[in-house]
């Protein structure tokens, strides 16, 4: 067991992570589907961008809501690329693969985890490569520097990303001062280049080496390089500049910092105008600290100490840090254990079985009747209202793996965890096994002499640091609507913008404050928009034009929670009176909603 675990680390620690995601099977029969839930199996097939098997591609099956060393299967796929996990027990699973060369791309639509009966289909595309070649001011090869693509957003804008540790490795330049840099997701990359080794990483060496960016530039102003699955962009060459940058240092304090672990402690060093990832370096001695070759800017620094072994994470909150022309010493990062949300999670029953047991639903869609997902099966996760800061997950997705649980999923009894928080306000998220459950209400327990449960979903939960909340509840009821439709202009041979949302809105004047009933979604290129898990209830439709930060990943949360938006939206969509009624159990589709510019 120990070797297998051992191997486990070895395999997620040194490969970047590829999530399959679960593609929906037309010809896949009802009735196989319920009998491989009964019998606690998870099939699928890995596929390459061309249709054809990806023969011995390794499957990991690691189950949600437990540690990894107790909840994982493994599994390779066969000639014609199918694999097949039996004996699992009811709840949610992640699917994860990793071919060299090949990259998973899913799209927002799908989901990191599959339920017992599924049928997956994993994807994969041939990956990007950037090749070039690196030379010193005076044109001559530099032979062993490290080059290093960092993806800054998707082709077609969309969200930006910070980067994160487990795509930070790079490759080293030749004898003759090439480089190729292979297994590119697609996207918009920039490439640099530092001589010492300090700049990408920070670390223990002592250079001061500013990282130089393809051509030859300083971060601000490198060039982009957009690449597509299985193309090569050659002729990436860059230039070193040998510039000189300044270092910041401190040392890490608290309680958190003085448990020892493998990992021991690492720096993270955040840009702050574009919260790239911009340096990673570890402790010294007695808990000091020396980040390197750190050009002028403003910068977020924050300190994380991950103990695989013992799953336990620590973290210091980030602290501000201008660079402007001299060294900055004498940082102090207080180091304290994360912060968590625990609960239960209560399904309502309109039929027979409690909220931990299978029974039937009262949305029937189809001639086969489905058993109803257990609570075990709904997948919790948290949001921040702060999106001015990178999440630890983003910078760390292994957390998700060793941190103890996998996800938010409740055990047979209902009840979760979610672990790894900053200080801050957040908001519950429920991923739900079935088309006909809806949230009805998140409730934290009620402070002082109060004795009625506050709503958690209207102003959020806030914690301060290290804080354990505990007695949160989120309430699932059956009889959600769903709704499928398309924007069209009002006025015939009117241009479609191409950045909208549509807004779904409690009409309810008593329901204004409802966070639960809003929704919101992005249309897509054809005007297409979909909503599901909808309370039933009279709504307001509404589309919006989105500013263009937004459409290119600059906002996050949902508007309705800002009250200022939320009132806002609710009157512009009172003027525009497209109403419309869900009723329990409705399938709305084809709906026509006419935008006007």
């Amino acid at each position: 067991m120990r070797a297998m675990v051992m191997s486990l680390l070895i395999f997620l620690c040194v490969t970047p992570f590829q999530f399959g995601a679960a593609q929906s099977g037309a010809k896949q029969n009802a009735e196989a589907a319920n009998s491989a839930g009964r019998d606690g199996v998870i099939a699928g097939r890995v596929v390459n961008d061309m249709g054809q098997p990806v023969a011995g591609a390794p499957i990991l099956i690691i189950k949600a809501g437990v540690k990894i060393t107790s909840g994982i299967q493994m599994a390779r796929a066969d000639d014609e690329g199918n694999f097949r996990a039996t004996g699992l027990g009811s709840g949610s699973y992640q699917i994860i693969t990793s071919v060299p060369g090949y990259v998973v791309v899913r799209t927002d639509s799908e989901r990191d985890y599959h339920r017992l009966g599924e049928n997956v289909t994993i994807n994969l595309i041939k990956g990007g490569v950037i090749a070039g070649r690196v030379t010193d001011e005076y044109g001559e090869p530099m032979v062993g520097v490290r080059v290093q693509a960092r993806k800054s957003r998707e082709l077609e804008g969309g969200r930006k990303y910070s980067g994160d540790m487990t795509r930070m490795a790079g490759r080293t330049t030749d004898d003759r001062g090439f480089y190729r840099l292979y297994g590119l997701e697609p996207g918009v990359y920039v490439v640099g280049v530092s001589n010492d080794g300090t700049g990408l990483y920070g670390g223990g060496y002592p250079g001061r080496e500013v990282t130089t960016w393809h051509p030859s530039s300083p971060r601000a102003t490198a060039t982009e390089i957009p690449v597509r699955s299985g193309e090569e962009v050659a002729g990436v060459d860059i230039r070193h500049r040998g510039e000189s940058g300044y270092t910041i240092s401190g040392t890490v304090s608290g309680e958190a910092a003085l448990a020892q672990g493998p990992e021991g402690i690492r720096i993270m060093l955040m840009s702050g105008a574009d919260r790239q990832l911009a340096g990673i370096t570890g402790t010294m001695g007695s808990k000091g600290f020396a980040m390197f070759g750190v050009p002028n800017g403003e910068y977020e620094i924050a300190a994380i100490r991950m103990n695989l072994t013992q799953s336990e994470v620590a973290t210091s909150a980030p602290r501000r840090v201008v660079v402007r022309g001299a060294d900055v010493a004498g940082l102090e990062l207080k180091m304290a254990p994360p912060a968590s949300i625990s609960g239960k999670v209560k399904i309502e029953s309109s039929d027979v079985g409690g909220s931990g047991g299978a029974r039937k639903s009262l949305c029937e869609d189809g001639s086969v009747a489905k058993d109803r997902a257990m609570v075990e099966e709904v997948i919790l996760s948290v949001a921040s209202d702060d999106q001015s800061h990178a999440s630890l997950l983003s910078l760390f997705p292994e957390i998700r793996y060793f941190g103890g649980a996998i996800g938010g999923a409740p055990d047979e009894k209902g009840e979760f965890t979610l672990n790894w928080l900053a200080a801050g306000r957040f908001r519950i998220k429920a991923d739900l096994p079935d088309d006909g459950l809806y949230i009805r209400a998140i409730t934290q327990p009620a402070t002082g002499p109060a004795k009625k449960p506050v709503d958690a979903s209207r102003s959020g939960i806030t914690l301060k640091a290290g804080a354990r909340l505990s007695g949160v509840e989120v309430i699932i009821a059956e009889g959600a609507a769903s709704l499928n439709g398309r924007v069209v202009p009002a006025k015939a041979g009117s241009k479609f913008s191409s950045r909208l949302r549509v807004h779904l809105i409690p009409a309810e004047v008593s329901a204004a404050d409802d966070i639960l009933r809003y929704a919101e979604t992005t249309v897509g290129a054809n005007g297409g928009f979909e909503f599901k898990h909808i309370a039933p209830g009279q709504y307001l439709l509404h589309a919006r034009q989105v500013a263009e930060k937004e459409a290119n990943g600059g906002q996050a949360r949902p508007e309705a929670w800002d009250p200022i938006e939320r009132a806002k939206i609710r009157r512009e969509a009172s003027a525009a009176k497209n109403e419309i009624e869900l009723k329990a159990c409705q399938r709305v589709k084809d709906h026509v909603l006419r935008w006007h510019p």
